[in-house]
This record gives C-alpha cells, sequence and structure tokens, in this order.
C-alpha cells in the first residue's frame, strides 16, 4: 500500500471516530421519539405527523437533494474562491425553496377548496415550516462535513437528536397532545442550529447577490440534476413496499414490517452512514489533489474497513434479532424478527453499493445512478406485486433484498467502463469466518443461560464484539491489524505528552 493510500485510511479512522455521535445518538433518539411519541398522541394523530414527516422528506430529497451533493462536491474545487461558491450554492436554495413553497400553497390552496377543513390548512403550514427549517440545516450540516469539521457535526447532530423530542414534549406540555406541537417543536430545534451557525460563520457577510455566479450555478445543475431522478427512485425503492402491503395485505402487517425493517436498517446502517461520512470527503480531496486516475487505488481501503466492520454487525444483527425485537419493539411486533435476515443483508449491499456510486459521482457521470437506481426501484415494485400477495411482509423483505441485489450488481459491472475496482476477497473471506464463527460461539455460551433481555442483549454484543476481534487478530488480517497499531501508537504518543 502506497503512502496516499496509507493516508486515506488513517484520516478515514480519525473522522469515523469524530462522527460516532453525530449518528448513533440520533439513531438512538429516533428509537426513543416513536417510543415517546405513538404513547402521547392518538394514531390518528401520529398518522398524520408521519404524514408530513414523509412529505417533507420527500419534497426535500427530490428538489433540494441534487443541490447538496453538488455543493459537497464541487466544495474542494472552490476553497480558492469560496465566497461566490457560498452566494451561488445558498441564493440557490433558496430561489428553489420559494418556487416550491409557491407551488405548496397553490396545492394546498386546491386541497382546501374541496376539502376546508383546519386539519389540511394546519398540515400545510406545519409542513412549510417543517421543510423551510430542513432544508437549511442540511445544506449547513453539508458544509460542516465539507469542511471536515466532523467534531462540530457531531455536535449539532447530538443537540437536534436531543431537542427534537425535548421541543416537542414542550409544546405538548404547554398546548396539550397533538402532532402540530410535534412538527413545529421539530422545526424550532433545526432552526436553533441554523441562526447560531449561521452567526458563528458570518455567512451573511458573505451573502452578496453580486457573487451569484452562472457558471457555478450550471456546473452544479448538470451534475446534480441526473441526482433528482436517483433520489425520486431511491424514495420509491425505499417506500414502495409500504404502500404496496396496505393494499394487498392490511395495516397490521404494514405495521410490524414497517418496524422491523427500520429496526433492522438501523442496525447495519447507522454504522455504515458514519463510515460514509467519514470516507467520502477524504476520498474526494485525495481525488483532487492526486489527478483524475487511480480511483481503484483510493477505495481499496474504504471497501476494507465497510467489509470489517459492517459484515459482523449484519451477522450480529440476524443472529440477535428476536432479542432486538424485544428490547426495543416490546412483545406486540415479536413477529418483526422474520424480515430481519433479508432487510440486513439487503442494507449491506446498499452500503458497498456507495463505493461504487462514488466511482460515478468522481467521474461526474451521474446519470449512470439514477438509471441504476431505476432499474433496482422499478425490480421492487413487479417483485412486490408478486411476492406480497402470495407471502405477506415477508413477501416484501424478499424484494427488498433482491432489489438491492441488482443495484449492487448494476452498480459493479457499469463501473467496470470507467475503472476496476477489485473486490478484496480475502478480506470478505476472513470477516465472514470470523463472523460465522462468531454467532456459533455466542449460540454455544448462551445457549444454557437464561438472561433478562435488557442485560443479556448488551451482554451478548460486548461478547460478540470481543470474539469476532480474537478471531480476525488470530486470522492476522491486516485492515485489524493496521488498526490496533495505530490505536496503540496513539495512546503511547498521549502517554508521552
Amino acid at each position: 500500500m502506497n503512502h496516499n493510500t496509507e493516508n486515506i485510511y488513517k484520516e478515514v479512522l480519525k473522522d469515523f471516530v469524530k462522527y460516532v455521535p453525530s449518528f448513533l445518538i440520533p439513531a438512538i433518539a429516533g428509537l426513543l421519539s416513536v417510543s415517546l411519541f405513538t404513547r402521547l398522541i392518538s394514531v390518528e394523530n401520529y398518522g398524520k405527523y408521519i404524514l408530513v414527516l414523509t412529505t417533507v422528506t420527500f419534497i426535500g430529497n427530490i428538489g433540494f437533494g441534487w443541490l447538496n451533493y453538488s455543493c459537497f462536491r464541487f466544495f474542494d474545487d472552490s476553497k480558492a474562491d469560496i465566497n461566490p461558491f457560498i452566494s451561488t450554492c445558498l441564493f440557490s436554495t433558496g430561489g428553489l425553496l420559494f418556487l416550491i413553497m409557491v407551488a405548496a400553497i397553490l396545492v394546498g390552496f386546491g386541497i382546501i377548496y374541496f376539502n376546508s377543513t383546519m386539519d389540511y390548512k394546519n398540515m400545510i403550514f406545519a409542513g412549510l415550516a417543517l421543510l423551510i427549517s430542513t432544508i437549511f440545516l442540511d445544506y449547513l450540516l453539508i458544509l460542516l462535513r465539507a469542511k471536515r469539521e466532523a467534531t462540530r457535526h457531531s455536535i449539532y447532530k447530538a443537540i437536534i437528536a436531543i431537542s427534537r423530542i425535548a421541543l416537542p414534549l414542550i409544546f405538548i406540555r404547554l398546548c396539550g397532545p397533538g402532532y402540530l406541537q410535534i412538527v413545529y417543536g421539530i422545526a424550532l430545534s433545526y432552526l436553533m442550529i441554523v441562526f447560531y451557525e449561521i452567526f458563528r460563520t458570518r455567512y451573511y457577510q458573505q451573502l452578496k447577490i453580486s457573487l451569484f455566479s452562472g457558471t457555478i450555478l450550471q456546473r452544479l445543475f448538470r451534475y446534480g440534476m441526473p441526482l433528482v431522478g436517483a433520489g425520486a427512485t431511491t424514495t420509491i425503492l425505499s417506500l414502495a413496499d409500504r404502500y404496496m402491503l396496505a393494499f394487498y395485505r392490511n395495516e397490521g402487517e404494514l405495521g410490524i414490517y414497517s418496524a422491523g425493517y427500520r429496526l433492522a436498517e438501523m442496525s447495519v446502517d447507522t454504522i455504515g452512514e458514519i463510515l460514509l461520512a467519514a470516507y467520502v470527503p477524504i476520498i474526494i480531496k485525495s481525488y483532487n489533489e492526486h489527478g483524475k486516475t487511480g480511483i481503484n487505488e483510493i477505495l481499496q481501503e474504504p471497501f476494507k474497513l465497510i467489509l470489517v466492520v459492517l459484515v459482523p454487525i449484519t451477522f450480529g444483527a440476524i443472529y440477535l434479532a428476536k432479542d432486538l425485537v424485544t428490547f426495543f419493539l416490546g412483545t406486540g411486533f415479536r413477529n418483526a424478527y422474520t424480515v430481519f435476515f433479508w432487510i440486513c443483508l439487503g442494507t449491506l449491499c446498499s452500503c458497498i453499493n456507495h463505493l461504487y456510486t462514488r466511482v460515478f459521482e468522481l467521474k461526474e457521470t451521474t446519470k449512470m445512478v439514477f438509471y441504476i437506481t431505476l432499474s433496482a426501484a422499478a425490480s421492487n415494485i413487479l417483485l412486490n406485486i408478486y411476492f406480497i400477495p402470495r407471502f405477506g411482509y415477508t413477501g416484501a423483505a424478499y424484494s427488498t433484498f433482491i432489489s438491492y441485489v441488482i443495484q449492487l450488481m448494476l452498480s459493479q459491472n457499469l463501473s467496470k467502463k470507467i475503472t476496476h475496482i477489485a473486490i478484496p476477497w480475502k478480506t470478505a473471506l476472513n470477516t465472514t469466518i470470523a463472523s460465522v464463527f462468531m454467532c456459533l460461539l455466542l449460540y454455544l455460551f448462551f445457549k444454557g443461560f437464561t438472561v433478562n433481555i435488557y442485560l443479556g442483549l448488551p451482554l451478548k454484543i460486548i461478547c460478540g464484539a470481543l470474539i469476532y476481534l480474537f478471531i480476525l487478530i488470530m486470522m492476522r488480517d491486516v485492515t485489524i491489524m493496521r488498526s490496533l497499531s495505530g490505536f496503540f501508537r496513539k495512546v503511547k504518543l498521549n502517554e508521552k505528552t
């Protein structure tokens, strides 16, 4: 491994540690918020809250995702003259937000004309408040990631995770239970961070309409617009099964599937997102600094790291599925564990797919991302039409897994036209063997014990992690050995200082 990839590996590990709080705390807070809000408001109110939240998420992904991705991609290129870049990005965001707000109000008036209930008016205004706060928060967090301010990013995400529970609870306490209190509480929690960051960085001093650059916007548009389709098809890929379950089966199966899907996905994807947050800015910087060649070499170390970290988590989540469902969801959702096997494996494929997606993004051929995701989304819909009527929510899990495999296979094969990313088969084999033995030893060790779930689950996770590390060390896996040697070197350095 040359000096460049060695540096990439070290930087990824360093930023990974910094990003842990920013993703882990929100994941825990997300589970807690579901548990609290479903107990504080009625089923109907919770449905309206989910409707507003889902709509805002969909509009944000479709309308602004492309711009955020583009700003993130080209921030490093624009450091020499950053003010025109910042002004162009923010004025573009503001203009796009204004157009979407006008469209939302017109649609809202149309809905109110046919159904003049106060709820629709309230949902529109609450949704607009949440949309505005979400868009600007996402943009500021993207800038922090692009600047590699991982510690501040983590602090903000932790504050948001706590305040988006605390402020709705305060509003509910003051105004009574309802979905509006939750939506406005979340919007306020976002705006607090937005205003603080704007005044801290004095972005308002950098904003000048005269600095707006049509050339910069053109570049952002060319790169980002294909991602609009990718964002839409990704949303379809992740949400189509919910609507189809409700259509073909019933709301009970939809509830079980959604809860199991969310828990299984978070078990794998939370750490996967931290790795993505850590390695993507470093890869972009390395790619810009060392020319437009050698993508395979740049991506090799993150690929190995993803396998070493996510393969055991995937196996562990599948093995502990019943315990996880009982611990987080309770006995009412006990059958949700049946989707874990397929959703965990599908999520692992999705995380690996992000590596191949980077190839298209680095080469600015983002149309391929859209075509790949469109193919996966279309296959998901067709598979759901076949599997859901026959197998219910388990069939939806089958469809999700197969769709993510199709997406990964297409990305892997089509990326070869740009560069060949070698699959680290040795690392993949080592992590799989170690993960299988980890699950086997956990089964043998805890087979004869009856332990309280709230003590037993954390104990199994800790034991599993130690067993996995021990097996990989015995196998002398290069990635693990390098991580441990770097850790101990850092400890010795701290002791000297």
